[in-house]
């Protein structure tokens, strides 16, 4: 398939030329291969190939038949459509969201809806179709609770393709996603609030990289509890406000308000 084997039958083993013979066997039909060859399909024109090797040089009897069947694999639909970003209006609610396609294929968006309660009961039927790579908003009407609370879920019918609870306690204008790292699944994602958008285009949120978690003492030599700590380290050329960061996996700590870090400076969060 399109230059590579994908199966043999009543050939030996190993490199296979012109002149290598086949093996004698009857003349009815047998499955070549059975198996996955999502990977070895393109875009496009595809080649099937077959050669046949006689048994023996001199030999005209030979008989060939191919029946090709060709089954699709139901898609993960997580794989195929994300959350990608939300914005706030004035009043605090979230007047649209914004889907992304990751994959190479157009996706319909026929049967998916947004919603952000539990039981769906205030889904927002979706409709038209998203290219490959695009970015598209959809305009909603959602609320957020008091406490700055907000859950997105992304549905197929009941099922929750992608979903994902935010915090809005400083007044963010809108939260984006990034990939985790290079080439991490969909699901893999993080999430910053801040101002601006990016709405129906290729998100760049608003963020510092240059706060670096410098040091961790976890396990003091004398077992110490209060001997352990998290450091951090301004490695960029302007103070940084840290009022409002926290730690929100492993420890529970958040900077008070007016907490700064200079230029070239370390802060520790000590046990």
């Amino acid at each position: 398939l399109n230059g590579q084997e994908i199966g043999r039958k009543l050939m030996p083993a190993g490199t296979v030329n012109w002149q290598t013979p086949g093996q004698r066997g009857e003349a009815k039909y047998g499955s070549i291969i059975q198996g996955d060859i999502t990977g070895l399909l393109k875009s496009g024109r595809n080649v099937l190939a077959v050669e046949i090797h006689n048994e023996r040089s001199g030999s005209s009897d030979i008989v060939f038949g191919a029946d090709v069947s060709i089954s699709t694999i139901p898609p993960d639909l997580t794989q195929l459509l994300t959350v990608s970003e939300l914005h706030f209006d004035d009043e605090g609610t979230v007047d649209w969201v914004e889907l992304h396609v990751p994959g190479q294929q157009e996706v319909s968006l026929s049967g998916f809806s947004l919603a952000t309660l539990e039981d769906f009961s205030d889904a927002i039927d979706l409709d038209g179709s998203i290219s490959a790579g695009g970015y598209k908003s959809f305009e909603t009407d959602f609320k957020v609770e008091d406490n700055g609370n907000l859950d997105i879920y992304l549905i197929s019918g009941q099922i929750v393709i992608d979903a994902h609870r935010f915090d809005r306690d400083l007044g963010e204008e809108s939260f984006q996603s990034v990939p985790a790292f290079k080439d991490a699944p969909n699901f893999r994602k993080e999430w910053y609030g801040g101002t601006g958008h990016t709405r129906d285009a290729v998100n760049d949120p608003v963020r510092n990289t240059n706060i670096v978690i410098n040091e961790i003492m976890y396990d003091a030599p004398s077992d110490g509890r209060t001997a352990e700590f998290i450091e951090l380290f301004n490695r960029g050329s302007a103070v940084v406000d840290l009022s409002g960061w926290r730690f929100v996996d492993g420890i529970g700590f958040e900077f008070p308000a007016g907490t700064t870090l200079g230029p070239g400076d370390y802060i520790v969060v000590a046990a």
